[in-house]
């Protein structure tokens, strides 16, 4: 009982914290890549939540796994988004070196 209670309270604490970092990749690549390419205006935070969360809803079908009650999976989720997050921002970053050099992000 108090597992999944704590299973609850991380998950409720980390929703925030994922769209947070969605949004701030978001802005970053779209003031990197649209905004000098197309002229068009910088994206906020709460526009980028609500983009990320359509091409979500367009692209990804999230597939839960029927191992719920293994240990870790909780953690590995979060670790994984994460990562996923930061890479992008990574890759984002290097080709903005390569193909646009002299302009800083």
């Amino acid at each position: 009982m108090t597992r999944s209670i704590l299973k609850l309270a991380v998950a409720l604490l980390w929703i925030p914290a994922a769209v947070a970092l969605d949004a701030w990749v978001l802005v970053t690549l779209w003031r990197w890549f649209v905004v000098p390419e197309f002229g068009a205006r910088p994206l906020s935070c709460f526009g980028a939540s609500g983009l990320s969360l359509l091409a979500t809803y367009a692209l990804v079908h999230i597939a839960w796994d029927k191992g719920d009650d293994e240990k870790g999976q909780l953690a590995r989720s979060i670790v994984r988004n994460v990562a996923a997050a930061l890479i992008v921002l990574g890759l984002g970053l290097l080709s903005r070196w390569m193909f646009a050099p002299g302009v800083t992000p």
